[in-house]
C-alpha cells in the first residue's frame, strides 16, 4: 500500500511539474528566484540540460546571469521570506530525492549564510 501510494505521489509530481522546455534562456534568467519551490526540480533539471549543450564560456556566462537575476529578487525580499522560501525549496527537494546540485546548492548556502551574517551586523 505504501509502495502504491509513493509512486502515485512521484507520478502527479512528475505529470504536474512545470515545463521549461519551449522558454528561452533570457526567460529562464528572468524567472530565477520567482520560481515555485515546487517547480523548482523542473526548472534546475531544464538550466543543467541546457548548460550541458554549451561551451564552457557560455555556460560560465548563462550561470553568472541566473545568479544575477536571482540575487535581484533575493535583495528585494526580506530575510524572513527569504528563509521561509529557502526551507520550502529545501523540503521540495527533499521530497523529490533529486537533492540540489552541487553549484546550486553552494549558491543558495552562500546566499543563506551571507544574509545570515548581514542581519547579526545590524
Amino acid at each position: 500500500m505504501k509502495k502504491l501510494i509513493l509512486g502515485a505521489i512521484v507520478l502527479s509530481s512528475i505529470l504536474f511539474s512545470a515545463d521549461y522546455s519551449s522558454k528561452s534562456d533570457n526567460d529562464l534568467i528572468n524567472l530565477a528566484g520567482t520560481i515555485e519551490p515546487k517547480d523548482i526540480p523542473s526548472y534546475f533539471d531544464e538550466i543543467e540540460k541546457r548548460v550541458n549543450e554549451m561551451t564552457m564560456k557560455d555556460a560560465r556566462e548563462f550561470k553568472m546571469k541566473v545568479k544575477e537575476q536571482e540575487n535581484k529578487v533575493y535583495d528585494k525580499m526580506k530575510v524572513k521570506d527569504f528563509k521561509a522560501r529557502q526551507k520550502a525549496i529545501m523540503e521540495v527537494m527533499g521530497k523529490n530525492n533529486k537533492g540540489f546540485r552541487s553549484d546550486f546548492r553552494h549558491s543558495m548556502c552562500n546566499n543563506i549564510l551571507d544574509d545570515t551574517q548581514k542581519s547579526k551586523k545590524k
